[in-house]
């Protein structure tokens, strides 16, 4: 929004406080500034956060270059505006939007009434110039994340499937469910695996690959995104080691029961050298540590940037 002394009511008494009262964190890019550029801080929390609200009156600029940043990312977004006039653009007028004509109270009521109602897993698809899809669930034609894996260590703990399943939760349809992976771990003591991609000889070297995930959790979880490249033969050691197209990337997501989204970005690099993915092939394996809790995963995409079409944009 415009950051102005004609807007910080709508600020202050319409937005902040709907969205506080249902529990939402909610943050203006100006209010929040410890260091470097306001514009690069902007992006970020663009980034980072799981819904934009714009505030379109006047039709600033910026407000529209920043909303179409989130739009590009696939954020939810409310779009606010005194009157149908400060929307005339023809590519707002399919996204969310409310008119509050300069009430206070009515701008409360529609940002109340969409985080009322706003679904993460309803996320727009992000825009990534050369990008193909090369794994996407649930789809009909896709087959399910396997969870089995022969274990070289038993214990009275362990569950093959890694407390894994498939679930149908109406009216959301078919969902994985991972389940106090500190009990019920099939990937190292306390985490749960399942692969993704089989091995494919589609990923080369240079290529960026994203993880999208949409999920919730009643408990922080970890998740993580491998490129599995097998055990390979290293000169000089007699035991062999374990080869990734990438080295394995991790995040932390906080507890919340709303559903949210995460994109993850890596460049396959080989953490060994000699191991060709294109030679060799990689598996694309997705782990979890629950600890004690459970999640929820919605959907799993992953996308592929070759490196020739990245150079060429």
């Amino acid at each position: 929004m415009p950051f102005r002394d004609d807007t910080e009511d709508l600020w202050t008494l319409g937005i902040l406080p709907a969205a506080e009262a249902l529990g939402w964190e909610c943050s203006r890019a100006d209010t929040d500034v410890s260091q470097g550029f306001l514009v690069s801080h902007i992006y970020k929390e663009i980034s980072e956060s799981d819904v934009i609200i714009g505030e379109m009156t006047g039709q600033n600029p910026n407000v529209f270059y920043e909303i179409g940043v989130a739009h590009a990312l696939g954020k939810p977004t409310l779009l606010l505006a005194r009157s149908g006039e400060d929307l005339t653009a023809f590519d707002t007028r399919g996204f969310h939007h409310g008119f509050h004509s300069s009430r206070i109270s009515k701008a409360n009521l529609i940002v109340s009434s969409f985080l009322s109602n706003v679904d993460l897993g309803e996320i727009y698809e992000p825009s990534i110039p050369g990008a193909r899809t090369i794994y996407q669930w649930p789809l009909d034609d896709i087959e399910d994340p396997i969870f089995t894996w022969d274990p070289k260590r038993k214990d009275d703990r362990f569950d093959v499937n890694g407390g894994q399943s498939i679930m149908n939760r109406p009216p959301i349809g078919r969902i994985i469910c991972v389940r106090k992976t500190d009990r019920n771990w099939n990937w190292r003591r306390g985490g749960s695996i399942m692969k993704l991609v089989p091995r494919t000889r589609e990923i080369g070297l240079g290529d960026i690959v994203f993880l999208s995930l949409v999920f919730r959790t009643e408990l922080p979880v970890t998740f993580g995104f491998i490129g599995d490249g097998g055990e390979m033969a290293v000169e000089g050691k007699q035991k062999p080691d374990w080869s990734r197209s990438w080295k394995d990337t991790e995040f932390r997501a906080k507890e919340a029961p709303f559903w949210q989204s995460k994109m993850l970005r890596v460049v396959v690099e080989p953490t060994i050298a000699g191991y060709d993915p294109k030679k060799r092939g990689t598996a694309i394996l997705l782990t979890s540590r629950t600890g004690g809790g459970e999640a929820e995963i919605r959907k799993v995409r992953v996308i592929q940037v070759r490196k020739a079409a990245n150079s060429e944009s």
